[in-house]
């Protein structure tokens, strides 16, 4: 049975393993509070406070490939590299979590999403290059998605956005041949 097989048999880590990965991170000491925020479908967020009343956010898995939040990192430091959208601040990457500041509640008004829309317009904008792709290939929830280098960015979105996730089998209940 593969990683991807197990999606369905995945159960919530216990919150000692939480405390004993972040006890090999050095990160264990002071540790007052261990919060579910959110269980998802590959990992669970949870929020870690301390005695000093610091939080941060630790997303984890214990069923995932072993680059899986490796990957994630590199693109979240990628993405907060550009300067056109803040990311939290990566504090830990090992094999079953992602470490990163905890981060406020963002206001829910209209001039918030406009400024979304910019930061995410700035971005696109900001990125533009002669290539279409990633130096390494990444996941889409449990999916491998693939990055390989294109001149074409129609094809690069039609092959490794599109085209790619057809012959998975969740994709053939969504949809009919003549789709």
């Amino acid at each position: 049975m593969s990683w991807r097989d197990t999606a369905a048999a995945i159960t919530v880590p216990p919150v000692s393993s939480i405390r004993h990965e972040l006890s090999l991170l050095g990160r264990g000491e002071g540790i007052v509070s261990i919060q579910s925020v959110s269980v998802g479908v590959v990992g669970d967020v949870w929020l870690v406070s301390y005695h000093d009343g610091s939080p941060i956010i630790v997303k984890t898995s214990f069923d995932v490939p072993p680059d899986f939040f490796a990957v994630e990192a590199d693109g979240l430091t990628a993405l907060g590299a550009t300067g056109y959208v803040q990311t939290a601040e990566l504090l830990d990457v090992t094999e079953h979590m992602l470490v990163l500041e905890a981060l406020g509640p963002r206001v829910d008004t209209q001039a918030a999403w406009e400024a979304l829309a910019d930061d995410l317009a700035g971005l696109h904008l900001g990125t533009i290059h002669d290539r279409f792709g990633w130096h390494r290939h990444g996941y889409l929830g449990w999916l491998p998605q693939h990055n390989t280098w294109t001149d074409d960015g129609h094809a690069f979105f039609a092959e490794h956005r599109l085209l790619r996730y057809l012959s998975e089998p969740l994709t053939g209940q969504a949809l009919e041949p003549r789709d």
